[in-house]
C-alpha cells in the first residue's frame, strides 16, 4: 500500500498543476500562432474583452450621449 501512495500524489499534483497552467498555456499558443497577423491578434484581443454585457453597457452609454 505505501508503495502506491507517493506515485498517485505525484499524478494528483501533476494533474493539479496542469489544470492550473493550461489556460495560459494555451492563451500563449494563440498569440505565438497569430505574431504575424496584426488581424488575427486584433480579433484575440478583442474577444478577451469583450464580451455581450460590455457591449450592451457599451451600446447603451454611446446613446445616451446621443
Amino acid at each position: 500500500m505505501r508503495r502506491i501512495v507517493l506515485p498517485l500524489m505525484a499524478v494528483a499534483l501533476c494533474a493539479t498543476a496542469t489544470y492550473a497552467v493550461l489556460p495560459r498555456a494555451h492563451e500563449s499558443s494563440m498569440l505565438l500562432y497569430a505574431q504575424d497577423d496584426p488581424a488575427l491578434l486584433a480579433d484575440i484581443a478583442v474577444a478577451k474583452v469583450l464580451s455581450e454585457p460590455v457591449a450592451r453597457t457599451e451600446i447603451e452609454n454611446a446613446l445616451k450621449c446621443r
